[in-house]
């Protein structure tokens, strides 16, 4: 795997009704987020979401089902507004 560290910032692309508004409160909500981001670009394969709850965040971990290499990727979701931060994406 190739290793890209970014970190940049983005608002959730989620819409209110399809996620709920924020605080991000379930690991649903916060998946739910973290799909819409994922998923903006249509891979061409399906992807496995694991989320972890820390005190002010979110970390989901997206991987690629089944022998797919690359199309990776951890993310931070902020709980208090919902915003969706890159730590790592893995190509």
């Amino acid at each position: 795997f190739l290793l890209l560290g970014l970190l940049f910032s983005v608002q959730a692309y989620a819409a209110p009704s399809e996620c709920g508004p924020p605080p991000v409160t379930t690991n649903e909500q916060a998946i739910c987020l973290a799909k819409q981001f994922a998923e903006q670009k249509k891979p061409a394969w399906e992807l496995a979401y694991e989320a972890k709850e820390e005190p002010t965040a979110w970390f989901v971990s997206y991987t690629p089902v089944g022998s797919v290499r690359g199309g990776a990727g951890d993310l931070r979701i902020d709980k208090a507004k919902g915003t969706v931060t890159v730590m790592q994406l893995y190509r």
